[in-house]
């Protein structure tokens, strides 16, 4: 059962200009910013909201309901992380 949602996933175009829209316009915080190697990983979310939405650059996939389904990067990432923090909790 799911019991936790941690990231919402967003294809984007322009990271940068994702993030400006984001903090500028909607209030939202920048909570990580790292460079890994599929790209980086950017995060943003609602201060005091555990929910964090990814700015994924996926061009491609940017604005296409369902994306580029089992392709992003960033999807295994996330699962990976869950899945050491479940591991580390049990």
């Amino acid at each position: 059962m799911l019991t936790n949602i941690m990231y919402v996933t967003l294809h984007v175009t322009d990271q940068e200009r994702a993030l400006r829209f984001y903090i500028e316009q909607l209030g939202l915080e920048k909570r990580i910013d790292h460079p890994g190697p599929d790209g980086r990983f950017l995060t943003v979310g609602v201060p005091g909201a555990p929910v964090e939405i990814v700015l994924w650059p996926q061009p491609e996939a940017a604005g296409r309901p369902g994306g580029t389904q089992g392709r992003s990067s960033s999807n295994r990432t996330t699962c990976e992380r869950t899945s050491r923090c479940y591991a580390t909790a049990e």
